[in-house]
């Protein structure tokens, strides 16, 4: 593009892909001659699983927790493994809980499963994920646009009260509520 708008710079060629951003920018990519080219869609976060399933699995987990079906110190594990995989991809954090009260629900079951250690654990792995997340929407490269970024912040908030039992140690440095401040 330029002042005039757009110009024609590939004529005769089938499009393969357009992207576009920043000012007034854009690019238009044409398959080879001999068409061998294919795109694969490419993701701002390095993720291993969709939001939905890592939410899933958690609750799944919890589920054999309060059922006495699972080995506890397993699943207590992989509890603490996926939320923090939650927490850590403000981009999926935002696609997973479009209700809050989700949020709140799936928090609620994470503050009352097992004793204070697994509660101690759980807690850790949110302290991780958090700075994590926190760091990625301080960054000069995040990709969440302002209304997005507010929301996670706004989620996030949620994590914070994660120390309902004295026994539990969070944030103990202010490294957390430091991080969120510099966001803000």
């Amino acid at each position: 593009t330029s002042s005039n708008g757009l110009q024609l710079v590939v004529k005769g060629h089938s499009v393969l892909a357009i992207a576009a951003g920043g000012d007034d920018n854009s690019v238009v990519i044409a398959p080879a001659s001999t068409g061998g080219l294919s795109l694969t869609r490419q993701f701002s976060v390095e993720k291993e699983d969709d939001g939905m399933d890592i939410v899933d699995s958690v609750e799944n987990l919890l589920q054999e927790i309060s059922s006495n079906g699972a080995n506890k110190q397993y699943a207590c594990n992989e509890i603490a493994k996926r939320t923090e995989e939650l927490l850590k991809y403000p981009s999926v954090l935002n696609s997973v809980f479009l209700d809050p009260r989700e949020l709140e629900y799936m928090f609620d079951r994470l503050s009352n499963v097992g004793d204070g250690e697994v509660k101690q654990n759980i807690a850790s792995a949110i302290e991780r994920g958090l700075k994590i997340g926190l760091d990625c929407l301080r960054g000069d490269d995040t990709r969440l646009m302002h209304p997005e970024a507010v929301r996670c912040l706004l989620l996030y908030i949620k994590f914070f009260d994660v120390c309902r039992d004295d026994g539990i140690v969070f944030d103990m440095r202010g490294e957390c509520i430091s991080l969120f401040c510099d966001v803000i």
